[in-house]
This record gives structure tokens, sequence and C-alpha cells, in this order.
């Protein structure tokens, strides 16, 4: 659940309004009835700065961002953030971009920053931060209730997909089909699945890797023809599975069914996570968006300013809790920041 764009945010306030239910069913997906309600509220950060919320536990009870700083011309310095149960934990690491990506039920969450030696890979667990296992650039990009994690290590050719085991050993590398110059992980299920993208000369292409190893193309919806490089998987939850495609045609979003092997358009602009029972949180015309029950529910924000204003980045097993960012001020040069938000759904 990673690859979006840099959130831009920060202030505490309190919204509450009714969903503003657009009529368009996407697909149904046989889950609880979609929530006739959501109420915004901001997810406390540090004071002056931006922020986002970019991945929650399973349960809801964890959520990891990170906070930035309004000035366009300051360094890429971020302070990564977790939240449990709403209240902020500040995780200093050193480097610039640094990043948490994922968290699981028990709070162990995965992330990296990069240094002049590359990206460094880190798992923060008890409240100690713990550089994991590798060799040259690498980053974490997820973890699952068993601890096991995900993401990808630089090679001379490039980036490849790796697992680090539950036992604390890794990098694994994961295998890379016949042709394929290189790869990345972005997500990993609760069995161990993963899944993210491989890249050919001209192409990437969704790909997920069962537990034991083995990999396999995800479908591509019928009539499209994969161009150029960004396709990829990038989240996983059970049998669902969700991420973008380019096409000739058009860049869409799609949800995979892997069960059974349905690859559905969504009608989002881009979505970034999945629950169980396949309910998506994304954004479409700049507005955050959550898919559940067939239906697109464009959620509660503060308007925004220069077109943007809003964006869910996941959901909830219990599809209660979305999170992600909403528009919450402009800058010294007019560019519009965030804050790291949650919307509360019955």
């Amino acid at each position: 659940m990673t690859a979006e764009a840099r959130p831009r945010t920060a202030r505490a306030l309190a919204l509450s309004a009714a969903l503003a239910a657009a009529a368009t069913l996407v697909f149904s997906d046989g889950a609880a009835a979609a929530p006739q309600s959501c109420e915004l509220s901001m997810l406390p950060a540090p004071a002056d700065t931006a922020s986002g919320a970019s991945s929650l536990s399973d349960s809801g009870q964890y959520i990891v961002g990170a906070a930035y700083t309004t000035d366009p011309f300051d360094p890429a310095v971020n302070t990564p953030l977790l939240w449990q149960d709403g209240q902020k934990t500040e995780i200093p690491i050193a480097g610039l971009d640094q990043a948490l990506t994922d968290v699981n039920d028990s709070g162990v969450a995965v992330g990296y920053a990069f240094t002049e030696n590359g990206d460094v890979p880190y798992v923060y667990r008890d409240g100690q931060l713990t550089e994991l296992p590798h060799t040259g650039g690498s980053w974490a990009e997820g973890i699952n209730n068993d601890g096991v994690i995900i993401g990808s290590r630089d090679t001379d050719n490039g980036a490849v997909p790796v697992r680090w085991p539950a036992d604390g050993g890794g990098p694994v590398d994961l295998a890379l089909p016949d042709g394929a110059l290189t790869g990345g992980a972005n997500a990993i299920g609760a069995d161990g699945t993963i899944v993210g993208s491989v890249d050919y000369d001209t192409a990437s292409f969704p790909y997920k890797w069962a537990p034991d190893g083995t990999g396999s193309s995800l479908p591509i919806p019928e009539g499209k023809v994969i161009k150029d490089f960004g396709s990829a998987a990038y989240d996983i939850n059970g049998q669902w599975a969700v991420g973008d495609l380019f096409s000739e045609e058009s860049e869409d979003t799609v949800r995979w069914d892997l069960a059974t092997g349905a690859a559905d358009i969504l009608d989002l602009h881009f979505a970034n996570g999945v629950n169980v029972s396949g309910w998506v949180g994304g954004d479409n015309d700049e507005h955050a968006v959550l898919i559940a029950d067939g239906t697109a529910i464009t959620l509660p924000d503060n308007g925004g300013t220069d077109g943007f204003a809003s964006s869910a980045a996941d959901v909830n097993d219990a599809g209660d809790l979305v999170i992600g960012e909403v528009t919450v001020g402009e800058n010294q040069i007019g560019l519009p920041y965030s804050g790291a938000a949650i919307w509360r759904c019955t």
C-alpha cells in the first residue's frame, strides 16, 4: 500500500456530514451493506506541519503515516507517525523521505528512509526502531499479522522483490518470471500471498506470489492491452487485491478477486487499500471515495483548494474506519497541503 502522492497536511478539526452517496454501482462484493454516514476528524500531528495517514491495521487500532514541512523550499525531512487508538507517537528516523508504510494488528510497523548509502529498511516493534538485514538500498513496504515483511532491494540491474521471514532473517528474493528484468513487492496478505509488479523491457505488469513463492500474473480486464510502466497491485486482503493498470486505452484502477480470477475496473482515479470484504478506499475527481457494497461513496471533506480536496488510503476490515488526508490550507506559494484524516462510518 504505497505508491501514493505525498500528503500535504495539518490542523485539528472535527466535521460530520452525510455521505454523498453516488448511485454508481461499481461491483457487488456480497459484503455488509454500505455505511449510511461518516464523520471526518483530523488525526493529531506535530504543530505547523502537513501530514497524511497511509495505512492502518486490519483491526483499525493502529495507523501509520507521516508529518511533513509545509515549506516547499525545505529538505524532504519527514517525521513518521504511528497512531494507536487515535494517540500519536513520533518515530524519528535518520535520513530523508522517511516513511512508515504498513502496520499489523500487533502494532508492528515497517518503513524506510533514504540515506547517503541508499534506502534503509526498518521495523518498529515494542517501541524500538530496528534496521532490517539488507545489502545495498532496500525498502520495506508491507507486513502481515505473522510478522512476515516484504519490499524490494536494489541490484545492479534495478529493483527486485524480497521477503523478510518472521524469524528475522532475509531478505529472500522472490522469483521473477522468465523475461522480467526487475520487480517489486507492495503488500502481503494474511496467508503470505504477496502482490506487486514485474517489469519487462517495455512495460510493467501486476503480479502475485503464492505463499510457497510461486509467481503468476494477475488477470488483465478484457479489452485492455498493457503499455508502458506503472501497472501494479498495491494491496491485498483475503481474496481481494487492488491496483492500477496502464493500458493503450486508459489508466484504470482495478480490483482483483483472487478466488475467481475476476478483474473489475473501478470508478476511481486511484486506490491504495482494500479490506477483507473487498471494500476499497481511494479518490475520484480530487475527493476521497469509499467503494462499499457495490456503491461509490464520496466522503466528506473541507472542499479543498487548487482542485485537490481529499483522498482515502485504506479501510479496516469492519468497514467502519477509513483513513487518508484532506486539504486544510495553502503554503506560502499557494499550493494546498493536507492533514491526516480519519472517517468513522456507521
